[in-house]
């Protein structure tokens, strides 16, 4: 059965998540930690559950969600998958860290680069990629049909939407993935955001004032 623990870290509040299924393989998707006590806490359930972490998947490059990428992949030999066009923001993330004032070291560009209509696996689970720009150019969501959820990082959340004033963000471009690549989902699939509570699409559909 496909797990999800959700942890909330770093300065910016970022869901820092891990899936894992009956075969204790386990995705670690934006785990953007910060300091030590948070790296301990993730660390300490990995070693309870006695998970074998194999991936890390990005759901966009920015700081906020790639901040931790290095000793992830360097503490469990990971690969790390995400969109190459948000290269630029992971290739910056030092200089970014320095304008929150935060001390963030050189984090590595992805080993391996998915796109729209990818299927990302582990264990016995299976991971439909999409491709949803606008908040950044690679901007990412990974669906579970089978479960029905979906990751999506920073481009919805409950009642809202993702920013837009970033380099490379564009709004009406947002709002076209949001409409023709996750609200076409089923009304009960469950949405996991980068940030914040979880909610549904049909909550969404009902509710988010930037979607009526």
């Amino acid at each position: 059965m496909l797990e999800i623990k959700i942890f909330e870290v770093s300065p910016f509040s970022t869901n820092a998540i891990l899936l894992y299924d009956e075969t204790k393989e386990c995705v670690m998707v934006d785990p953007a930690t910060h300091s030590p006590q948070e790296q301990t806490i993730i660390e300490a359930f990995i070693k309870k559950n006695d998970l074998n972490v194999t991936q890390i998947w990005n759901t966009h490059g920015h700081i906020d969600h790639v901040m931790g990428n290095a000793y992830w992949q360097d503490k469990y030999n990971t690969k790390i998958f995400a969109h190459s066009a948000d290269n630029f923001f992971v290739e910056d993330v030092v200089q970014y860290g320095l304008t929150f004032g935060l001390t963030i070291g050189y984090q590595p560009i992805a080993s391996d680069f998915v796109n729209d209509g990818d299927t990302l696996k582990f264990g016995n689970s299976e991971f439909e990629v999409l491709s949803i720009p606008g908040h950044s150019p690679g901007s990412l969501a990974f669906y579970n049909r089978k479960t029905n959820f979906v990751i999506v990082g920073d481009v919805l959340f409950n009642g809202g939407i993702g920013r837009t004033d970033l380099p490379k963000g564009n709004y009406d471009q947002l709002i076209n993935s949001i409409n023709t690549r996750l609200l076409t989902l089923d009304s009960d699939t469950k949405v996991y955001s980068g940030h914040g509570a979880a909610t549904s699409i049909g909550y969404e559909k009902q509710n988010n004032p930037f979607l009526k």
